[in-house]
């Protein structure tokens, strides 16, 4: 502590961010740039300390930083910004979950429903004989008396023709709602409002639709807690990354980049595209920029653990990097830290040596760049 304020490195201990963080909150112009002390370290007053603290709590509970910067002008306007915070966490999605949906679906009233449409009694006939094929259970043969037969493309065509009930009764109340298969995400703008809702569509769809809804799986959530098809729901109806999501790419990446695996780095690049392409094409829609920034550094970290690595004794290490340009003296010192790999790959030598172009020649998938290109494809 000064008589002037607090340094960076005492401010991320008391708020518990990263100095990183702050820095970058410092560019947004989310705090107000900090004053210099003698030595030119940043030196943060009491107002900055207190609204980082709100930042990370705004964070922690789904605002993004677009929506945290309006709440901060609304605040520095001289204006109490509880309204529109109200507005921005008040919004609740209804996740409706179908409890065993393909083995629940009721054979008359799908029939029921399929005769008011289709006037071809053969046809008719035909499904219900595909309806009523046995189940093998065990070796022993069973009578199917609901559900419908899955593995043939007939099976998702005949349940969406019973949910399309449920599709009726939503837009006829005026919902907003989304659905894919038995997976129903409605949205609403209260919490007394979706306790409404819920309780009234669950009866709907248990009485009248003859299927059982899983109250366990079922729930009110937030927008930012929702989890649909590996999207999430941001505020203003914007799709984002679900964490979800993000661990499943973490966890798949990082067994594709095992420092034991014995294959060439080139081996290593070629299964990353193909697992990133696919996935990227895929939450190509999400707004998920500066995540891919940390994911794609992170991987970049995993493969310079995965390349040093590969030359084995120090000697090595120094060959490798002296190839890339790097000083002889700043070889030797990184190969010689006795550091682990995942600190040394961090080190100030890697950063010159396999720098984002070294990357780019090896055959990376930059993740990064290629958003850039299909989101703005897709606008």
């Amino acid at each position: 502590m000064t008589e002037r304020g607090v340094t960076i490195g005492r401010v991320a201990a008391q708020v518990g961010l990263t100095r990183k963080a702050i820095r970058f909150y410092e560019r947004k112009s989310l705090i107000p740039p900090p004053e210099r002390g003698s030595n030119r370290y940043r030196l943060y007053d009491a107002e900055a300390v207190e609204m980082l603290r709100f930042i990370k709590q705004a964070q922690f509970v789904g605002l993004k930083l677009a929506e945290i910067k309006e709440i901060v002008a609304i605040r520095r306007r001289g204006k109490a910004p509880c309204a529109r915070v109200q507005l921005m966490l008040q919004n609740k999605v209804v996740d409706l979950d179908l409890a065993k949906f393909f083995d629940e679906v009721n054979h008359q009233r799908l029939m029921w429903l399929l005769g008011s449409r289709i006037g071809d009694k053969r046809l008719l006939r035909l499904i219900v004989k595909i309806l009523k094929t046995d189940i093998l259970s065990d070796g022993l043969q069973e009578q199917r008396i609901k559900g419908t037969p899955q593995g043939s493309p007939l099976s998702p065509l005949l349940s969406n023709i019973v949910l399309d009930e449920l599709d009726q009764e939503l837009s006829r109340r005026g919902l907003s709602f989304v659905r894919y298969a038995d997976d129903v995400q409605i949205l609403v703008s209260s919490q007394k409002s979706a306790e409404r809702v819920q309780e009234s569509i669950i009866n709907f769809i248990e009485k009248k639709m003859k299927l059982k809804v899983n109250r366990e799986k079922s729930g009110i959530k937030p927008c930012y807690k929702v989890n649909f098809l590996g999207y999430s729901l941001m505020n203003g109806g914007k799709l984002g990354l679900s964490q979800s999501s993000k661990q499943r790419l973490k966890d798949k990446l990082r067994m594709i980049t095992q420092r034991n695996r014995g294959v060439s780095l080139e081996q290593i690049l070629k299964e990353l595209k193909v697992v990133l392409q696919g996935w990227l094409h895929y939450f190509q829609l999400a707004q998920m920029k500066s995540q891919l920034i940390a994911i794609e550094g992170w991987l970049r970290r995993r493969l310079k653990c995965f390349r040093l690595k590969q030359c084995k004794r120090a000697i090595g290490i120094v060959r490798f990097l002296m190839k890339l340009g790097v000083e002889k003296t700043l070889c030797w010192r990184t190969a010689l830290s006795g550091k682990g790999w995942w600190r040394i790959s961090n080190s100030p030598a890697l950063s010159i040596g396999m720098n984002n172009r070294w990357f780019l020649e090896q055959g990376f998938y930059s993740l990064t760049e290629n958003y850039k290109q299909l989101f703005r494809s897709s606008l």
